[in-house]
């Protein structure tokens, strides 16, 4: 199984053992929970593969080999990508370092199409997903659930002074040892017997999360930034494609407005038309920029978990581009 992840990290052995951290993918192989993630990302992996001497190597290695924000943004970047060319056929994947993501030919003219991340919040993910490896691996809930609760300011103080992995093997080191309430760490521990190999999740509310700022402000501010203009100004037009699976602790709007975005609906109409202002009035003044998209995805999943809806600098000026 998973035949092309395999071949690449058998031939990548000898850089693997460099790694301080082994990549995530090398410890989902042995999850039967993973199954069908890996088989998706499997099929992404041969595609890099088919196109190794063309820039592959170089985004496989980023991807599977470097670091777990690498991971999610290339994670991101390939599976929207791969879902648009499914729907278009005048597409075009750029897999070198260098240049925008991909394009979009249209007749004599080409359409930047650039994928980046909102990772306001991937040390939540970064912080879950290591130490669920770390329990698996000392087999400590094959008899047993975690009721696990952490802080997201913590984590994000932890993440912005580099110490998110130091503190992950606290955390571990204090479960191991017994410890329910890891107060000193802002974590509160529960052990069960009811089910085993559990781990439920909590989040301690502390503060509100700007995330409607992030989807606007913030956002505006990273893809106007000196060395991202120089990129897409390389095209005429130019569609922004923004992953936000890591944007902000789940709360009542997180997701339920991408969906809403896609499908219609009527709790957070407020929030979507100041989005969709928001982009019409400032892409007015950056005219190489014609749309913004949000996407969520999921590992298992070909196409993007909501449907795709694009806020346009004009509607009078859309891009012609299947969803």
């Amino acid at each position: 199984m998973f035949v092309h992840i395999n071949r690449f990290l058998k031939d990548k052995e000898t850089r693997i053992k460099k790694l301080s951290h082994l990549p995530l993918i090398i410890d989902w192989l042995s999850c039967p929970t993973m199954e069908k993630s890996l088989s998706t990302l499997d099929r992404k992996v041969r595609y890099l593969l088919e196109n190794y001497s063309k820039g592959g190597e170089g985004k496989l290695n980023r991807w599977l080999l470097s670091n777990d924000i690498d991971f999610c943004t290339l994670t991101a970047e390939r599976y929207i990508i791969d879902y648009l060319k499914s729907k278009n056929e005048n597409i075009e994947d750029n897999l070198s370092p260098e240049g925008i993501d991909a394009k979009l030919i249209n007749g004599d003219q080409s359409v930047g199409i650039e994928i980046t991340t909102l990772n306001g919040f991937v040390a939540d993910w970064v912080f879950t997903e290591r130490l669920i490896q770390i329990i698996s691996s000392h087999n400590f809930i094959d008899d047993k659930t975690l009721r696990i609760r952490r802080s997201p300011l913590r984590l994000l103080t932890e993440f912005r002074n580099h110490n998110l992995y130091k503190y992950i093997d606290q955390v571990a080191e204090n479960i191991f040892n017994g410890k329910e309430s890891l107060y000193c760490l802002n974590i509160k521990l529960k052990v069960e017997h009811r089910w085993a190999g559990c781990i439920s999740w909590e989040m301690a509310r502390e503060r509100d999360f700007p995330w409607l700022r992030l989807l606007t402000g913030d956002l505006f501010q990273k893809i106007t930034a000196a060395n991202k203009e120089r990129q897409l100004k390389e095209n005429a037009n130019n569609l922004i494609f923004i992953g936000v699976n890591n944007i902000a602790p789940s709360n009542p709007a997180i997701p339920s407005i991408f969906e809403e975005i896609g499908r219609g609906g009527l709790s957070y109409t407020k929030e979507i038309k100041h989005i969709r202002n928001f982009w019409q009035k400032v892409l007015h003044a950056h005219n190489h920029i014609s749309g913004i998209c949000y996407f969520c995805y999921s590992l298992e999943r070909e196409e993007p978990f909501y449907p795709l809806k694009i806020f346009w600098r004009d509607d009078t000026e859309k891009i012609n581009l299947n969803l």
